[in-house]
């Protein structure tokens, strides 16, 4: 008898971290605010860029959506994972472009932060309710000194950050510096919202001109 309910307890288990294997949100929105590590003097653009980025998720796919200039400006990634694939994308006026990266890739927009190692801390935080594990990146190209990272598991994606510089943390990032677009930002999780995203939403456009990563990094740059 004793082995059956142990056995019972044991597929339950089974079952359980089937359905959600580390029992965070799986759907919803992400909004980071934005702090740029650039003065007005030295780049007076800072002025009129987004002061946040949102992002949806669902199913292990994400799309992360940057708005600027009043409309005129979008930049999108996307990483569809029950595709296999992922895209960066750029809106700008009437102009549409796409750069297909590798799934597991760098998406094109992010700088490379060449050499860059992690060390992971005991010390952990709180950030607008989730809890929040840490850790040094040091990368010579960025900083000096070791950037501190803060994430989570409480928000269930699978291989959250395969598409940016911090590919080898495997929980959602919450507080982190990165350059994009050619501009050094901070961002943190200031929300979380729990609503239902579309499929849609992870879809790869069809209408847009495909172009390489350089060519997208050098439009990026020339908008500035």
């Amino acid at each position: 008898m004793d082995k059956l309910v142990k056995l019972f307890i044991f597929l339950l288990c089974l079952s359980t971290m089937a359905c959600n294997q580390r029992g965070g949100e799986r759907e919803g929105e992400l909004v980071y605010k934005i702090t740029y590590l650039q003065s007005n003097a030295d780049n007076p653009l800072i002025r009129l860029l987004p002061s946040e980025i949102v992002m949806h998720f669902k199913d292990n796919n994400t799309v992360t959506i940057v708005d600027g200039f009043w409309g005129t400006f979008q930049l999108k990634f996307i990483t569809n994972r029950n595709l296999k694939s992922s895209c960066s994308i750029l809106h700008i006026l009437d102009k549409k472009y796409i750069c297909m990266n590798d799934i597991d890739s760098l998406s094109a927009g992010y700088a490379k932060m060449s050499g860059m190692e992690i060390k992971n801390i005991k010390d952990t935080s709180n950030i607008n309710g989730f809890l929040c594990h840490q850790a040094e990146a040091l990368c010579k190209t960025i900083a000096e000194e070791p950037i501190l990272i803060h994430y989570t598991y409480d928000i269930d994606i699978e291989q959250p950050n395969s598409n940016s510089p911090y590919s080898m943390i495997d929980g959602v990032l919450a507080k982190f510096q990165a350059n994009v677009a050619g501009v050094d930002m901070l961002f943190e999780l200031v929300e979380y919202n729990n609503i239902q995203v579309k499929d849609s939403e992870f879809s790869i456009p069809t209408d847009h001109k495909e172009i390489s990563r350089t060519d997208f990094n050098d439009i990026l740059l020339s908008f500035q």
